[in-house]
C-alpha cells in the first residue's frame, strides 16, 4: 500500500543522508513523479535540516509547469493535411462554434489557451476539415452558422452509388480539381463501408 510505501521510501533517504550526511541523494529521485518527492520532502523536515529540504522543495516546485502541445486540428492546419471529425453532433457546440472563424474564407483559428497570448494560426492552403455527422447520435445537430460554413453533402445508407452523380455533388461544391475529387469520392467509400 501507498503508505508502506511511503515509509518505506522515507527510510531510505533518511539512512543515506545520515550515512552520507549529503542531501544531493534527493535530486536522483524519479523526475516523473515530482509531487510525490514533495510531498516525501515535507515529511522528511522532520529527519533533515529545514533549510536544505526547503531548497529542494523550491528546486521541484519550480520546474513544474504546464506545457502546450498542439493538437492534431493544430498540426494539419500547419502541415496542410486533410483532416476528418466524425460525428461532430456529439460534440459541445461551444466547441464547434469556436472553428467558425477557421471556416471562413482565408479564415484563421484564434487561441487564447496556450500561456499568456492569443495565438491566430492560419492554416496551409492544402488544409482541410472533413466533418460527418449522423442525426441519429448526439444532439443530432450542428449551429445554422457552421453549416452555412460547409458543404452538406448527405450520404444515404445504401452502398450503391453513380460514380457520375457523386462526381456532379462534389462539383457543385466548388471543388473542381480532379484529384480532389477522386479523394472525395474515395473517403465516400470509406464510410460508406463502416
Amino acid at each position: 500500500n501507498f503508505q508502506q510505501y511511503s515509509k518505506y521510501h522515507l527510510n531510505i533517504l533518511k539512512n543515506e543522508y545520515i550515512k552520507n550526511n549529503d542531501i544531493n541523494i534527493l535530486n536522483e529521485l524519479n523526475n516523473e513523479n515530482k509531487l510525490i518527492t514533495i510531498d516525501y520532502l515535507n515529511q522528511l523536515k522532520k529527519y533533515l535540516p529545514t533549510n536544505e529540504i526547503d531548497k529542494l522543495i523550491l528546486k521541484y516546485s519550480q520546474e513544474q509547469h504546464f506545457i502546450w502541445i498542439e493538437s492534431i486540428l493544430i498540426r494539419s492546419m500547419r502541415q496542410g493535411d486533410w483532416l476528418i471529425l466524425e460525428n461532430v453532433n456529439t460534440c459541445s457546440l461551444s466547441v464547434l462554434d469556436r472553428l467558425n472563424s477557421l471556416l471562413e474564407p482565408n479564415g484563421q483559428l484564434i487561441l487564447n489557451e496556450g500561456g499568456g497570448q492569443d495565438l491566430i494560426i492560419k492554416p496551409h492552403k492544402n488544409f482541410r476539415l472533413i466533418l460527418t455527422m449522423d442525426p441519429k447520435q448526439g444532439n443530432g445537430e450542428i449551429s445554422r452558422a457552421m453549416k452555412n460554413r460547409c458543404c452538406e453533402i448527405y450520404i444515404d445508407n445504401q452502398q450503391e452509388y453513380n460514380y457520375y452523380d457523386l462526381k456532379e455533388l462534389i462539383q457543385s461544391c466548388q471543388i473542381y480539381q480532379t484529384k480532389q475529387q477522386e479523394d472525395f469520392i474515395q473517403i465516400h467509400q470509406i464510410l460508406c463501408q463502416k
